[in-house]
């Protein structure tokens, strides 16, 4: 222990000095830099505690390198003083990488040309993978990890990367691969190969300089070792067809590309067969329990292995959106993470604008199938015989006929949890009351208290003069919202609550004939993408009756629409708007 204080307590004593403004010479300042770089490779080439290992790395990225970038800002810097601090910063950015995979990968482009660079310009995307990979590999707890995004974000890149700095940190690391083609495995396994033996590979793993460039005792594509590796394989390679006994993994199995694409896109039995595989066969390839399961890919279908490990592990530890980035979900027992990037954000935005800008992935979403466009590039699997909702089953309009009445009906659903969208389709109804136009919808996901005077000014602007709230929670929303009306001066609007029992998923799929044959909506392509049209649209043309829906606000308000407003105004005499001042509302 005392050992350790010899490099700790120096390693902070140079920190407080620059924290507190005590150097009195630049010389001085790239002295105590220089000091404490070799402080902190000191412990961790010294220290057998892999925590004094990780600590050291920390101290590294939150201390050292900041002080460094200012010096190399600082316009009291002059050239010959540059190339000293720029020499200390380099290597103390490699020696970050030996416990930082987003450093590694960072590092190991660093004299590539801009345009070679794979991870900088996914940087937006890559920062997530990075991190929960590094997670991964360091974390005992974290076992699983999936990984589905859109082709050309660099899933590959990360498992190669990945697999190259897991044998920098120990040699004694074996990582089965499997993948649906050789062409592809052998491209993955010389790839990591080139890295490995490459002179900036060593300067963040200097163990590698004994190798002058040459690493490798057994180096088949098929099946390569690391000199001076207790193992007799380091790294395999396999086909999901390919022969695995005798095949065992002590630190990764990676699976990546399991399905050839779009050929076997619909092939719903090959898919339910590779997962059986995984279960029978691949999942027993683990040397022991220490072992973490990759899983990368593009999703193409709802039985893809992707989306089957994420249904298994959600169905042990209920899976919760993680504070810090937007499409990773992590298991509340923090064994495992899925991550799911689309192609297009929420509003209609390309989450990677340098492999896909918007304006061309709105135009792949036009042209592409329904089924495949939210399985490949939205990562939303949904089955293509579920889509019952899809925009050519719909009736449509271009423009609203004369003879519609004026005033308009609506629903509200609601927001229960975070990820709802409060969803307030309008209608008009044609004036023998058959034909109903959703001419505008209300679809946000904020909360209720956030919405009041939205919904308010959406009641007035289109003359609502029934709306039915389906309320199984909160009984005061009627009531506000009738307070506010009156606060208005608009006494229109009948106000009614539903409070339903039925299941979401039977309600709609009771009423999807009513949807279908009696709901007309504006003609694909009128509703802007980003409106709450639009993302309403999007949202209820992509639901499936086949497999478990992401959202189902939607179809959900629709079917309580047809329920409450057309049903039930069939038994009931035509509604008729009232001044509710005369009743004393």
């Amino acid at each position: 222990m005392q050992e350790l204080n010899d490099y700790k307590k120096p390693i902070e004593a140079i920190t407080e000095i620059f924290d507190k403004k005590q150097v009195r010479t630049l010389e001085d300042s790239i002295e105590l830099a220089k000091t404490q770089y070799q402080l902190l490779v000191g412990l961790f080439d010294t220290s057998n505690n892999e925590e004094d290992k990780r600590w050291s790395v920390k101290y590294a990225i939150e201390h050292l390198l900041p002080l460094l970038q200012k010096m190399l800002s600082s316009p009291k810097v002059g050239e010959s003083d540059v190339r000293l601090v720029y020499t200390i910063y380099r290597n103390t950015y490699a020696f970050c990488g030996r416990r930082s995979l987003t450093h590694f990968c960072d590092f190991m482009e660093w004299d590539r040309p801009t345009a070679n660079q794979v991870y900088v310009k996914r940087r937006e995307v890559m920062d997530m993978l990075l991190y929960y990979l590094n997670k991964v590999a360091l974390d005992d707890n974290m076992k699983k990890i999936s990984i589905s995004l859109p082709p050309s974000y660099g899933k590959s890149f990360c498992g190669n990367y990945y697999t190259a700095w897991r044998f920098g940190m120990n040699i004694n690391s074996s990582i089965l691969r499997i993948s649906c083609g050789d062409n592809l495995l052998n491209g993955f396994s010389r790839s990591i190969k080139d890295l490995i033996q490459s002179d900036t590979f060593a300067e963040v793993f200097p163990i590698f300089n004994l190798y002058h460039n040459r690493p490798f005792e057994k180096e088949k594509d098929s099946d390569w070792k690391i000199k001076g590796s207790d193992l007799t394989t380091n790294h395999f390679i396999r086909t999901r067809d390919g022969q695995l006994v005798g095949t065992r993994a002590k630190s990764d199995i990676i699976f990546d590309d399991i399905t050839k694409g779009l050929e076997e896109a619909n092939n719903d039995d090959l898919h339910k067969k590779i997962w059986q595989q995984y279960l029978t066969e691949w999942l027993n390839r683990k040397d022991d329990d220490n072992v973490k399961f990759i899983f990368l890919g593009t999703m193409w279908n709802p039985f893809d292995l992707l989306n089957m490990i994420t249904q298994l592990e959600s169905q042990s530890s209920e899976l919760i959106q993680s504070k810090r980035f937007p499409y990773a979900w992590e298991s509340a027992d923090g064994s495992f993470v899925s991550i799911r990037v689309p192609l297009l954000d929420e509003n209609d935005k390309s989450t990677c604008e340098a492999v896909t800008s918007t304006k061309q992935a709105l135009m792949l979403r036009e042209q592409t199938d329904p089924f495949l466009f939210a399985c490949v590039y939205q990562q939303n699997p949904i089955a293509p015989s579920g889509l019952e909702f899809a925009y050519d089953n719909l009736r449509q309009y271009s423009e609203l006929p004369e003879e519609l009445n004026k005033y308009c009906f609506a629903v509200l659903d609601p927001t229960r949890k975070g990820k709802d969208n409060i969803s307030m389709p309008i209608c008009r109804a044609s004036g023998d009351g058959i034909d109903h136009y959703v001419i505008d919808w209300f679809y946000k996901k904020v909360a209720m208290t956030e919405a009041y005077d939205d919904i308010i000014s959406k009641i007035i602007e289109h003359h609502i003069i029934l709306l039915v709230i389906e309320n199984n929670t909160d009984t005061s929303l009627k009531s506000i919202l009738e307070m506010k009306l009156k606060e208005v001066g608009y006494h229109d609007c009948i106000i009614k609550e539903k409070y339903n029992t039925k299941n979401k998923e039977v309600r709609i799929k009771d009423m999807r004939g009513l949807v279908c044959r009696r709901l007309l909506f504006k003609k694909k392509g009128m509703a802007s993408p980003n409106s709450d049209y639009g993302r309403a649209m999007s949202a209820f043309t992509s639901y499936s009756f086949d497999y478990a829906n992401k959202n189902d606000d939607a179809p959900d308000s629709l079917a309580l629409y047809v329920a409450e407003v057309i049903e039930d105004g069939n038994k009931k005499n035509t509604i008729e708007p009232i001044d509710r001042r005369r009743i004393g509302l």
